[in-house]
């Protein structure tokens, strides 16, 4: 069961891609393919501000081994608006693109923004949109992505665009936990999605 993590007091947190595309070269080294596959996911490595003792006992979660956790993403200062909450729009979906509908009407979906997919297993899936998109007059898109599906989308499954999270296991660096001269411990911690 995921742990959800309180709001982190973030320094700074950065998203990448963990890639499972593959290179192909030709025997004679003349021509070089890069072709994406399914299974690219993300990791975020995250570190707080210092925090107090009591305040740092909230983030011991963070060393479980068995459950994955749950921690918001910020949005890198892009100002979300109100987008609704949407579903998937139609299904089962697969690829690089998601169909969404009940979003508000000609609402912006800015390229680089987070947005999660609740699968049918219930885990939360984090993407981000790969072209700046609006949404009709009914609320439906079309978001391009910037990875591959991990996780079919099935009609009505929920997509979140207003509070991006990312769910996986959390690896946190063995000086997380040190105690500074003055009381305070700095955490710094990467979730990665299981893929």
């Amino acid at each position: 069961m995921a742990r959800i993590m309180p709001e982190p007091p973030l320094v700074s947190a950065l998203p990448d891609i963990v890639s499972s595309r593959i290179h192909q070269k030709s025997a004679t080294g003349a021509n070089t393919q890069r072709i994406g596959r399914k299974g690219s996911h993300y990791r975020v490595d995250f570190v707080t501000h210092p925090l107090d003792a009591d305040a740092a006992r909230d983030w011991l979660d963070l060393r479980n081994e068995d459950d994955t956790v749950i921690v918001a993403v910020p949005q890198r200062k892009l100002d979300i608006g109100a987008p609704g909450l949407g579903a998937v729009d139609g299904g089962p979906q697969a690829g690089a693109a998601l169909s969404v509908r009940g979003l508000t009407p000609n609402y912006a979906i800015r390229r680089g923004q987070l947005l999660n997919h609740t699968g049918s297993d219930g885990e939360l899936r984090l993407y981000a949109a790969r072209a700046e998109v609006i949404t009709d007059a009914d609320g439906a898109a079309q978001i391009l992505l910037e990875t591959m599906l991990t996780w079919p989308a099935l009609d009505g499954e929920v997509v979140d665009l207003r509070d991006p999270k990312i769910e996986g296991f959390a690896t946190v660096d063995p000086s997380a936990w040190l105690l500074d001269g003055n009381g305070y411990q700095t955490l710094q911690f990467s979730v990665e999605e299981a893929g």
